[in-house]
């Protein structure tokens, strides 16, 4: 035999008391088949959460009592509150229609009408699921992993395994979680229907919104389960480029905008104004042309072909780069690309043919 404890709070995170004011008392199976010497008028007094003194409940002895303590000691400090005259005239019912004789024996009572009507509260929400998603809650530590469970049942969906860091990064990146609020305390508007309004100055108006569920809206939106769009061929635009302008003589900047800040970023690779002038202050400015801080379209001409040269004749080369088990070499305007093991491609490809067809995805 085998025992799990699961805390049924995982699933139900709501009261005794609130499931069974809602339940439907014709389904108390479970507590009625415990309870099937009782007529119905009795059994009435069982198809309700009942109360207990517990903080009046210290010791033992107090179990012996053979009568029902004042509604006073049904006080609990956790809420600052004593119990309703109902629930007290309800204690007070069942005391005398069961003929209690002491505490003990409507302690007993009490924690058996509480377990049975969790059982079938519990019993109930796993046959309305089991019908919903064809899957068994009792089979789960948490409600969150079986709702997921059946979001992958009911729809479908095959998750891509992420073996990429960069991918998995990139999903954690735009994770967003913790407390969404507006602190702006104070608010004017200079309205022209009110009495306050100031000719001489702007007009302006306030609109609240008091928007709901901005959760349970989101995690209805389409999600990405598949096909990721890989950064590799982005970062390496980006890092081929950024090391472009070392051999140019840049130096790293503090801006992140800049092509030459020093940590590779995830944004489109353009000159930034930065970039600009620092190639300015180097070459100077180029004034039959205004520079743009857009990266400029890229186009094949076919007419154009590269020089076959081989890798071992030049001269020197402007850049070595070894990324995603390929080293990228750049000389002037081509890039030579070759494998890990060695094997190196037939002929060096222009830099901008290579971005253009994409040949790294």
């Amino acid at each position: 035999m085998q025992l799990r404890f699961v805390d049924s709070f995982k699933f139900l995170s709501s009261s005794l008391e609130k499931l069974v004011s809602y339940f439907d008392k014709s389904k108390l199976n479970i507590t009625r088949s415990k309870f099937f010497n009782l007529d119905e008028q009795e059994f009435a007094f069982l198809k309700r959460k009942g109360v207990f003194p517990y903080e009046y409940v210290n010791s033992f002895n107090k179990l012996n009592e053979t009568s029902l303590p004042p509604r006073e000691a049904f006080y609990s400090s956790l809420i600052d509150e004593d119990i309703s005259v109902d629930d007290y005239q309800h204690a007070t019912d069942v005391w005398q229609r069961f003929r209690i004789n002491t505490l003990g024996d409507y302690s007993d009572l009490y924690l058996k009408t509480d377990v049975l009507l969790l059982a079938d509260m519990f019993e109930n929400f796993r046959d309305t699921y089991m019908e919903s998603y064809g899957l068994d809650p009792a089979y789960y530590v948490i409600l969150p992993s079986y709702t997921w469970d059946a979001m992958l049942k009911n729809s479908g969906v095959r998750f891509e395994l992420l073996t990429d860091i960069d991918m998995v990064l990139f999903i954690e990146r735009g994770i967003r979680r913790g407390l969404s609020q507006c602190s702006h305390r104070y608010t004017r508007a200079n309205n022209v229907y009110v009495p306050t309004f100031d000719p001489s100055k702007p007009i302006s108006y306030l609109v609240y919104f008091d928007v709901n569920n901005l959760y349970g809206w989101a995690m209805m939106e389409p999600l990405p389960y598949g096909e990721l769009p890989s950064e590799n061929e982005l970062h390496l635009l980006y890092t081929i480029t950024h090391e472009i302008g070392h051999s140019l003589g840049l130096s790293h900047n503090s801006h992140i905008d800049s092509l030459m800040f020093p940590y590779a970023t995830n944004k489109s690779v353009k000159l930034s104004i930065e970039d600009i002038l620092a190639i300015q202050r180097l070459y100077g400015k180029n004034l039959n042309e205004v520079p743009s801080t857009q990266s400029p379209p890229v186009t094949t001409d076919t007419r154009k072909t590269l020089t076959q040269k081989d890798l071992c004749d030049l001269p020197y080369v402007d850049n070595v780069l070894v990324l995603n088990h390929r080293k990228f070499v750049t000389y002037r305007r081509s890039m030579w690309m070759i494998a890990i093991n060695g094997k190196r491609y037939k002929a060096p490809v222009a830099i901008n043919d290579y971005l253009l067809l994409k040949i790294f995805l």
